[in-house]
């Protein structure tokens, strides 16, 4: 239990600074992108939010929030990803311009929680990495998460002018 809020503590602070320093910290360049994918047509399978990022600050954050340039695909995003599960989360950096290593992701919900439990701290610069999101993550215990209204991911220690995805594959 001591260690579930010293985690909650921790992100307590990085979100207390975040919004401290949303008015300055980024440039005009950093930018979120997610685009809902249903499954059908050519994309037969499971639904998927593509999150691509764009890091144009010299502090190497970027997080959904009036600092950073966001654009949701389709127009209805917000509707149509209520109510669907996150079942896995694939991190992919990109090729040319690939965030430092060991970057942090984060998929926070409408309460400021993190949909992953920290799942996705650490993320490999070069290879794509996978993880479940975290239910309990004291114990490291995995299973899904409800999208109840909308999501605001965050991308830290990336470093600048640095770009990633993220794709979260969901139930149908």
């Amino acid at each position: 239990m001591k260690r579930h809020f010293q985690y909650l503590a921790e992100l307590a602070v990085v979100l207390i600074l975040a919004v401290a320093i949303v008015g300055t910290a980024y440039a005009t360049g950093s930018s979120i992108t997610m685009t809902y994918n249903n499954a059908s047509g050519d994309n037969a399978g499971r639904p998927t939010i593509v999150i691509e990022w764009v890091s144009d600050s010299a502090l190497g954050y970027v997080y959904t929030s009036e600092g950073v340039n966001v654009t949701k695909v389709p127009a209805d995003f917000d509707t149509l990803v209520a109510g669907k599960d996150i079942l896995l989360g694939v991190t992919d950096p990109d090729a040319t311009d690939a965030p430092t290593d060991n970057y942090d992701g984060r998929v926070f919900d409408e309460y400021g929680c993190d949909m992953f439990g920290g799942a996705l701290n650490d993320r490999d610069q070069t290879n794509s990495e996978q993880m479940m999101p975290y239910i309990d993550p004291v114990n490291y215990v995995a299973g899904i998460r409800t999208i109840t209204d909308t999501i605001y991911p965050a991308f830290l220690n990336t470093g600048n002018s640095k770009k990633g995805k993220l794709v979260l594959h969901l139930n149908r």
